[in-house]
């Protein structure tokens, strides 16, 4: 087996948990009136480019990967600012925070275990995407974990 079909095979098997159907697309994610569901169909859809991503970089087409690479990070901050415009204080009502943190982090794995399977002129492509990931992760975190006031 290829290290690209266990790639596949890993972020499949993964899977998604939610109960709602993954959002064929970002228009989709931002139709949502609910924010709190807008946030949760944010990270799923970023979560399920994945394969895409990979699969353009097979086919030789990076410039739609990048594309895809992009809208999984306007995904993630979407998510959060969903999130924001609930008005919830995220240390007191952690709930869907913590989903949207777990999501982003699971969301920069995936992305790391991809960028192994790239080619070296490749990989570029995702750092600065893993960086604003990273970014989005740790504002999440800081929100959670702030002190009291």
């Amino acid at each position: 087996m290829t290290r690209r079909a266990a790639f596949l095979l890993a972020v499949g098997a993964v899977g998604l948990r939610a109960a709602d159907p993954v959002p064929a697309s970002l228009e989709a994610v931002l139709g949502e009136p609910d924010l709190e569901k807008r946030s949760r169909a944010a990270v799923e859809f970023a979560l399920s480019r994945i394969e895409t991503v990979l699969a353009h970089y097979v086919e030789g087409k990076p410039d739609e990967a990048r594309a895809e690479l992009e809208q999984m990070v306007t995904a993630a901050e979407t998510c959060v600012e969903a999130l924001m415009q609930t008005g919830k204080n995220p240390r007191k009502k952690a709930k869907p925070f913590k989903r949207a943190e777990i999501g982003t982090r699971r969301l920069i794995t995936d992305l790391e275990r991809l960028r192994k399977d790239l080619t070296f002129e490749e990989r570029p492509d995702l750092d600065p995407i893993i960086a604003r990931l990273e970014a989005i992760n740790k504002d999440l975190l800081d929100a959670i974990m702030q002190k009291k006031r």
